[in-house]
């Protein structure tokens, strides 16, 4: 955290762009932790600039004879609160995550339960911009258009058309709910 703030100072952002600044510190903390701890630390800068701006005003008052303990407590903190907030997203995802699995093992035959899973993690934990495509569960079944086509009739009950071209199915709410509730 003190790297950083020497870089800033040294090459300040009085227009408005620490972005170097931040990159370098974000690929230190991917490189040292790990990616979401990168990540989560940008958004959370992101969303608290004007105490991430007053960290370094304060550490660059010549009164305070360049003590850096303050700006490094603040920048903890929003590591802190950015580590904090993956895991408060992470953690029930992950306890619905491993009751989908016991249900699903427990229920379904393999094919059945290997296409039900990837839907429900997909629904999950994927992004809404880049769902996978029936393309895309024929390439990780490795099964060929009309097993899928005949497993979407099946289940047709359990899923909801999101997309047509790519065709993208998701899990119903209503059929994730009812097993990790």
């Amino acid at each position: 955290m003190a790297s950083h703030y020497l870089f800033e100072y040294i090459h300040p952002f009085y227009d408005g762009n620490g972005r170097v600044g931040r990159f370098i510190i974000a690929k230190l903390l991917s490189d040292y932790y790990d990616n979401y701890t990168a990540l989560t630390f940008s958004y959370v800068i992101n969303r608290n600039k004007s105490k991430y701006y007053k960290a370094f005003m304060i550490a660059s008052n010549h009164l305070n004879c360049g003590d850096l303990t303050e700006f490094i407590d603040t920048m903890l903190e929003l590591l802190i609160a950015g580590q904090e907030r993956i895991l408060d997203e992470l953690i029930p995802k992950m306890d619905a995550t491993e009751k989908l699995t016991l249900y699903l093992t427990s229920h379904y035959k393999q094919i059945d339960y290997e296409f039900l899973y990837l839907l429900s993690m997909d629904k999950l934990f994927g992004n809404k911009r880049n769902r996978l495509t029936l393309i895309d569960l024929e390439n990780i079944l490795g099964v060929g258009r009309v097993k899928i086509n005949n497993t979407i009739k099946k289940y047709d009950n359990y899923l909801v058309k999101i997309k047509s071209r790519p065709t993208i199915y998701e899990i119903s709410d209503e059929f994730l709910n009812s097993i990790i509730k």
